[in-house]
């Protein structure tokens, strides 16, 4: 299996019920092959600036939603279906208000375990940057 750090609160609204649903599409700069299950790990920094965003934009309050806290660890795994380009999204006339593009990955089936501290260190807006994990590691809730 493969897992990828995200940012907080994104990574923690893939598995949390919010008044928009769960978070259904990861938002990159660029494009990836691989289709399949992804473990989710939860970088050390947050981006307030998407906070703000998410608050005032979309009515999400993640003081309310736990999952957006958890630092340096795997939280869930979720299966990535499709990669869509913006072009797709008008096309497709794809309605998902966390489709924000340049590329959305596409991910359903989120499937939370209990959280495995993995130390990495992210910043900005890298690459997809994708890593093997064991998924026999990982304990399913």
């Amino acid at each position: 299996m493969k897992w990828l750090t995200i940012k907080q609160p994104w990574a923690g609204l893939i598995f949390s019920d919010t008044r928009m649903g769960k978070a259904n599409y990861i938002n990159r700069k660029e494009p990836i092959s691989y289709i399949g299950s992804l473990a989710i790990h939860a970088s050390f920094g947050y981006n307030y600036a998407d906070y703000r965003y998410l608050s005032r934009m979309m009515g999400i309050e993640c003081d309310q939603h736990p999952l957006t806290k958890i630092k340096e660890s795997v939280i869930g795994v979720v299966e990535i279906v499709s990669i869509e380009t913006m072009d797709d999204k008008k096309i497709w006339n794809i309605t998902s208000p966390w489709f924000r593009g340049p590329y959305g990955w596409f991910v359903r089936n989120p499937r939370l375990v209990k959280p495995r501290q993995l130390s990495i260190s992210v910043t900005g807006n890298e690459d997809p940057r994708l890593f093997d994990i064991n998924d026999k590691e990982l304990i399913y809730e």
